[in-house]
This record gives C-alpha cells, structure tokens and sequence, in this order.
C-alpha cells in the first residue's frame, strides 16, 4: 500500500469519526436541576378533585431527557407549551381510555390544519394512532393569580400537587414539525377523550414557600413493566417558572381550579436519539418523512387495547387506565 493510499484512507477514517462525533456531540449549556425545596407526605394534607378549569402542559422539562434527545438547548428559550382540552378529562373509579380510531384521528388533524389529514394518509395509508403514556407532577392552582402577581419576585403562589399521565397520540404532534405553532399540534395530539386521567385526590402543603414541590420518584408501568422513572427535582424549572412561562405566552390570569402538567421524563414510547434527530435536520427530511420513518419503525412500545398503564408518584399516588 502506497504512501497516497494510507494518507487517503486516514482522512477518511478521521472524517468519519469526526462526523459520528458531530452527530452525537452533547449539547452545549445543558441545563441543570432547578433548586427547589423539597417537601414530604407529613408537610400537607389530601384534598378532593373538583372542577378544572383549564390545562397548561409542558415538554421538555427534565435535565436527563433534554440531554438524551435535543439536538440543541438554549436556557433562554421557552420550553414548549400548549393547552388541553377540558373534554379530555378522566374521572371515575375505573378509567378506561378509548383508542382514537382513524376518523377521530383524520378529524383531530383537520382541527389544527385543514387537509392535514389528506395529506398525511396520502403519503402513509396505513397510518393508525401512536398512543403514548407520559408520568408528570401535576400542580393545582388554589387561588387566582393575576399577571401583576407573577411581576413581584416575592411573591409565592398557593399550589397544591398530583400525580398525572399526559397520555398522547404522537402522529399529530410529529406532524407540527417546522410550524410556527409546532406546540399547538402538541396539544391537539393530547385532546383526545380520557387523555387526562385525574386521580381522586390533590395534596396541599401546609405552608407555602418559595419553589418548594414533593420530591418523589414518579414511574409509568406498563402491563406490569416499567418504563419511566425519574425524581421531580430533576426538573429544570420550578413552578413559578412554569407559571411565568405560561402567563407570558398566553397573557392570561390563571383561575383557582386551572392545572399544569409538568412534563414527563425520558422513557416514553416516542424516543429519538439525538445523532438521528440531527441527521433528520442535515438532509432536510420534511413532517411527513419523519413520521414515516417513526412508522415503519419499531412501534411496538406504543399504547395497544388490552394495555394496563399504572403511573405512581410515591406517597403522592397513582392512576391506573386501561386501553380499550
């Protein structure tokens, strides 16, 4: 083998190495855990599920899931967040989750986009739901908060605390890929009817302080196996972020009775790691082409009939559906 060979096949090799390297580089500024304190079971007492007047939920909010999957973070952006329908709401003894069928899934599509749903059974006719669990904290708002409030640093608001499954259907949310309003797509894959199941009871601390939330360890189990499990003082923001976030979005006051789910850690059916996130992002690969690739990929994680989803938050609780 010549000198010009070997030089040759080196930079090659290099080149290659270096190009697996820029796929999967970690992030730069990853974010850190959010200092909070942490409260125990003995620091409050349970309170009855009434009425709820609206759902704010998040995504991307737990320092291992952000490292595992974004392609890129910046702390000064906006974590994704989208609103839940009302219709949504589970109660009962026994939660049964239907399946979205195809109508309601090509009708839930033409809600946010006109034709979407043409346009997506065109290119996969053989599209059917991706139903997804998410474990999260779930925060209760106990009393009106006005936009003024949220501008006193030292206020603190009264919030009670739950355990929540942000249940998801992820073709929609897939399809919001490059649009300006991608996080509404969220929330429109998450308003299907029983994808929030509520449990009986929410837990109030005695005393309110700042940043204070339960730490517990929250998991999803599914048919037994368990899938997610992480502690919520490994978010990276604390409610009062949250709440800020929100009400700077939607430049809204929150009522006594509105809740926020809080994001779900790493585990979830829908995964991607961040080296093919990037590539998607290097070859320009389109909504749809991501979501054929999702597809004709290994679906088996996803949500099926017969399919028994327990998520737990300690002492905070837990809610069991089952998919129908």
């Amino acid at each position: 083998m010549n000198t010009i060979v070997k030089i040759f096949l080196f930079l090659f090799a290099f080149a290659i190495i270096g190009f697996l390297y820029y796929l999967n580089r970690p992030i730069s500024n990853a974010p850190k855990p959010a200092k909070f304190n942490c409260l125990n079971e003995k620091d409050g007492v349970f309170f009855d599920f009434d009425s709820v007047n609206h759902i704010y939920g998040f995504g991307l909010i737990y320092q291992q899931h952000i490292v595992q999957t974004s392609a890129s973070y910046n702390a000064n952006d906006t974590p994704p967040i989208f609103k839940k329908s009302l219709n949504s709401i589970l109660q009962g003894n026994k939660m049964i989750v239907k399946m979205p069928t195809i109508e309601n899934l090509r009708n839930a599509m033409n809600t946010i986009e006109p034709g979407l749903a043409d346009l997506a059974f065109n290119n996969m006719p053989t599209l059917k739901p991706l139903v997804d669990y998410e474990v999260e904290l779930g925060i209760i708002i106990l009393e009106e908060i006005n936009l003024s409030d949220l501008k006193d640093d030292k206020f603190i608001p009264k919030l009670g605390f739950f355990i929540a499954n942000d249940v998801s259907e992820r073709s929609i949310a897939v399809l919001g890929d490059g649009k300006a309003n991608k996080f509404d797509y969220w929330g429109v894959s998450k308003d299907f009817e029983g994808f929030t199941p509520l449990p009986q009871k929410y837990w109030v601390p005695n005393q309110f302080k700042k940043d204070q939330i339960p730490c517990v360890t929250i998991q999803t189990f599914v048919n037994g196996k368990i899938r997610q499990e992480e502690k919520t003082n490994n978010m990276v923001y604390t409610p009062t972020q949250l709440l800020n976030y929100i009400s700077n979005k939607y430049q809204t006051n929150f009522e006594k009775g509105d809740i926020i789910l809080t994001g779900t850690p790493g585990g979830t059916a829908i995964h991607a790691p961040r080296w093919k996130i990037r590539i998607g992002n290097l070859i320009g690969a389109d909504r749809f082409k991501k979501l054929e690739t999702i597809v004709n990929g290994n679906t088996s994680e996803y949500l099926k009939k017969g399919d028994e989803v327990i998520v737990k938050g300690e002492w905070l609780g837990e809610i069991k559906i089952e998919m129908e």
